[in-house]
């Protein structure tokens, strides 16, 4: 059985940055850690070594803006 949680807001270039580093200090740190989906601590436990994936899309369209977006994913076995 799988739990999903998940969580989209806007924020601004510094706060997307700042989760960033929150999510960066978690996968760095010794031991179980836990990462904030909206108002929900999510406790993680990252192994060793990790599977990585990023995928950046740019769109162009006709009659509305471009759009860009980036997909980070990461998976592995907790130690």
């Amino acid at each position: 059985m799988a739990d999903r949680t998940s969580y989209d807001e806007e924020l601004s270039q510094e706060e997307v940055a700042d989760r960033l580093r929150e999510i960066a200090e978690t996968i760095e740190s010794d031991g179980p850690a836990d990462i904030r989906v909206g108002n929900k601590a999510i406790r993680l436990s990252p192994s060793a070594s990790i599977d990585f994936s990023i995928e950046a899309v740019e769109e162009s369209r006709r009659f509305r803006s471009d759009r860009e977006s980036v997909h980070l994913d990461m998976a592995w076995t907790p130690d």
